[in-house]
């Protein structure tokens, strides 16, 4: 594979997920559409179906704060 291929690829996947993030999405889809079907007006997203959470990356705040609060009972 050249990396040109490569690179394709790669943008094809930012659009176009391959893999367990695809399928995280599409089950996602499906099992709000039946929710909706059933409760018109939840007021709940896709990302409420996902069954894989995407974990965001901790800022250094929140970090500082984990080691404050450990230091603190001792």
């Amino acid at each position: 594979m050249t990396y040109h291929e490569y690179q394709y690829w790669q943008a094809f996947n930012i659009l176009e997920p391959i893999g367990m993030q695809r399928e995280n999405v599409f089950q996602a889809n499906i099992a709000k559409t039946v929710f909706d079907v059933n409760c018109p007006d939840n007021g709940f997203g896709l990302s409420d179906f996902l069954l894989f959470q995407m974990h965001q990356e901790r800022t250094v705040e929140d970090v500082m704060d984990d080691i404050k609060a450990r230091m603190a009972l001792f």
